[in-house]
């Protein structure tokens, strides 16, 4: 299709939005018919096919507050004033240097929206310390290296409302990531009545809002969104008490095969930490350390009878398992004798008020009537097949 442009220049200074998908050439013949004069032009969406190249457009929009550009380049240089800036595959030469990045977050201080994805950026050996303030920052999205979005946290500050969304090859510890910490998730100033509920994964890391469901995948829900294409769950946990505070965790999820990622000795040492946790759900993994810890003393494992202060996690009152939307398989004749001992164990000193099972193959009341002595409630959500012949 032919992109006709005369009648486009007649009335470009009219024009407050402009949102196109084109070829290389296409782009090009476009702003050269109306570049020149868009003075009201307030938000620009640019992008071009995956196949074609990069382009340059030396064009100047000083009117412009959101700014989307896919493999288009501007100059960085009169870029300010924004509210909303998504950034996308730009290659070396073409992209923002971190020194204009930097300086396009200082002249748009009511920046809302930031989206940083498949940048050729370099980050320079020497870098100024200061920092510079986001306060109406609420979404913050970066995939990059951890170098650089280290960089980058570094040198912004922004509200504890601030959702991130951050996805790297983490290969090293979360200070690779956080070098000031987690200043949203450590605010001294957040109600202590919150709950504060920290999601593990193979491949991921969440913390998710204190309103957010069970298992919730609505990003909307999501604090702070910590993706990987490395497995992350031992750097995670291995310096994970370096960035946040974990006594602050009540609401723990252990997502699928988890466990099995992990040494005895390292889960041993979060649990200690997460002295506050309250809430514990499970889906689907290996309960054999998990439930030995949990049914042991903190401290020194040879030690015969616990103590409130050897206990791990003396607060846990509800122990959740199985996944929504999922089936946990033969679980009775896996975890269901294991669970009972330490039920009984923990009954001693720090009693588990609910057990829950969702979808736990064989589970049955019959089955959890040993439980019973030893939990306060019991709750059997039954499986898929089941409520079908009900």
């Amino acid at each position: 299709m032919k992109l006709y442009t005369d009648d486009l220049h007649d009335h470009a200074e009219r024009l407050q939005s402009i949102d196109v998908f084109l070829f290389p050439d296409d782009m090009q013949e476009l702003f050269c018919s109306i570049g020149p004069n868009l003075l009201n032009l307030s938000s620009l969406t640019l992008k071009i096919p995956p196949v074609s190249w990069n382009i340059a457009l030396d064009l100047h929009f000083p009117s412009l507050r959101r700014l989307s550009l896919d493999s288009v380049a501007i100059p960085w240089d009169d870029c300010g004033g924004l509210t909303h800036l998504s950034l996308r595959g730009l290659e070396e030469g073409l992209c923002p240097t971190v020194s204009q990045l930097f300086a396009i977050f200082e002249n748009s201080p009511r920046l809302e929206c930031l989206r940083l994805e498949a940048l050729s950026l370099v980050v320079p050996d020497m870098m100024s310390d200061r920092v510079i303030e986001l306060a109406h920052l609420h979404e913050l999205i970066i995939s990059a290296k951890a170098s650089i979005i280290s960089s980058i946290l570094a040198r912004i500050s922004y509200p504890p409302s601030a959702r991130l969304r951050l996805h790297s090859c983490l290969i090293r510890d979360l200070t690779s990531l956080f070098p000031r910490g987690i200043s949203c998730w450590n605010q001294s100033d957040r109600e202590t009545n919150e709950d504060r509920t920290l999601r593990l994964a193979r491949h991921a890391i969440d913390f998710l809002c204190p309103t957010a469901r069970s298992w919730s995948e609505d990003l909307a829900e999501t604090l702070i969104s910590i993706t990987s294409s490395a497995r992350v769950i031992v750097p995670v946990l291995s310096s994970i008490d370096t960035v946040f505070r974990l006594s602050d965790i009540t609401v723990l999820e252990l997502s699928t095969g988890v466990t099995l990622e992990i040494s005895r000795e390292l889960l041993r040492n979060f649990l200690v930490a997460t002295s506050n946790l309250e809430t514990l759900r499970v889906a689907f993994n290996n309960l054999t350390d998990l439930l030995t810890l949990l049914a042991g003393p903190a401290i020194v494992p040879s030690i015969v009878s616990s103590t409130p202060s050897q206990l791990l996690c003396p607060r846990l009152q509800n122990l959740l398992f199985g996944k929504t939307g999922d089936i946990w398989w033969h679980f009775t004749d896996n975890w269901l004798s294991p669970l009972v001992t330490c039920a009984k164990e923990r009954s001693l000193y720090a009693p588990l008020k609910i057990i829950e099972f969702l979808r736990c193959h064989d589970i049955h009341p019959l089955q959890t009537e040993k439980l019973k002595e030893y939990v306060q409630e019991i709750r059997l959500i039954p499986e898929i097949f089941e409520e079908s012949i009900a």
